[in-house]
């Protein structure tokens, strides 16, 4: 029979006891922040309270605000049954827009994007159908493989040329925008209200396994968003100001990395990019990039990810004591 010191007791329940909270907990143990201080001592060892919250750093502080709804979904009014196939690749949804406010929506802030942007482009109508990766690229990239684990880690070594006339070339930075500003698409490329040109942004997802979530954008000019590969969403009618959402759109997510590709092209007046997911989703995944503000860094974070690893449930992960931070009242 297994003999434990009686010295030891407490340091083992009060392990228990963490342990089991943290289980219970159902949402990921590397986005939480923990506070525990001592409850209580008794014959049986030491009780400990402990209060959870979860950590997104790749989130306006607004998304924490008390009763604030606004990042929350249409019920009901969802685009379904994508990837677009076919002719709908460039066509825009059919279904009436929601034209919502959503100013306190947990939007992106964070992204790996090219260091320029593609300058000189006729006008959205004109450059939108035509795929400026490949162009770029020579065809060693497209769209839709910028789109996947693959074709996100050959941007390493792959830098983008679209020649003098359409902006030179360029490699891969982190940007970081903010959401209520009209003009945020040029806000990491001179700013200001800039006219006819391109961009393109990339986010990494890492989910715990495959689910359904909810995407939601808003754009000025033409949006376009591809995951892993497929295209989730094309509509080239802007959508009314910076926060304001047309649709929103269920997509699905592998567990592991998902790689997602918004590009927006733009022809004048405001210049705007945003894009959220739903509670739910936000509450279950990370984002990349998170605390990487270079190049390098960004594939540090993403190495995990996209070797098609998931955030780990709770229930798999060793409970040590650095897993939480304790104060003492």
């Amino acid at each position: 029979m297994l003999q434990i010191k009686k010295q030891f007791l407490p340091v083992m329940m009060a392990w228990v006891f963490v342990a089991t909270l943290l289980i219970a907990l159902p949402i990921l143990a590397q986005d939480l922040d923990c506070v525990c201080k001592e409850k209580e001592k008794n014959e049986n060892g030491i009780v400990l309270e402990c209060v959870c919250n979860p950590l997104n750093v790749n989130k306006p502080n607004n998304n924490n605000k008390p009763n604030n709804n606004q990042g929350q979904i249409a019920k009901g009014k969802r685009l379904t049954g994508g990837p677009l196939k076919g002719a709908q690749l460039l066509n825009n949804p059919a279904a009436e827009a929601l034209a919502q406010d959503r100013p306190g929506a947990p939007w992106i802030t964070k992204w790996y994007a090219p260091a320029g942007i593609y300058t000189k482009n006729g006008g959205f109508a004109n450059s939108g159908p035509i795929d400026l990766i490949a162009k770029g690229t020579r065809d060693k990239l497209t769209q839709p493989k910028l789109a996947t684990a693959a074709g996100l880690l050959k941007t390493q070594n792959t830098k983008l040329n679209w020649g003098n006339k359409n902006g030179g070339s360029c490699d891969w930075k982190i940007i970081e925008i903010t959401p209520n500003n009209g003009n945020n698409m040029g806000e990491n490329y001179g700013g200001g209200d800039q006219s006819n040109f391109d961009t393109y942004a990339i986010i990494v997802i890492q989910a715990p396994s495959k689910l359904k979530a909810v995407m939601s954008t808003a754009h000025d000019d033409w949006a376009q968003v591809w995951i892993n590969g497929e295209k989730w969403y094309n509509n080239s009618k802007w959508t009314g100001g910076a926060l304001k959402v047309s649709y929103d759109v269920e997509v699905e997510l592998n567990r592991g990395g998902n790689v997602l590709l918004y590009r927006c092209g733009e022809s004048g007046g405001s210049d705007y990019f945003n894009l959220h997911f739903d509670d739910v989703t936000d509450r279950k995944v990370k984002y990349y990039p998170n605390n990487a503000n270079t190049k390098a860094g960004f594939f540090v974070e993403v190495n995990r990810a996209l070797r098609g690893l998931a955030i780990e449930p709770v229930d798999k992960l060793p409970v040590t004591w650095s897993d939480i931070k304790r104060t003492n009242n």
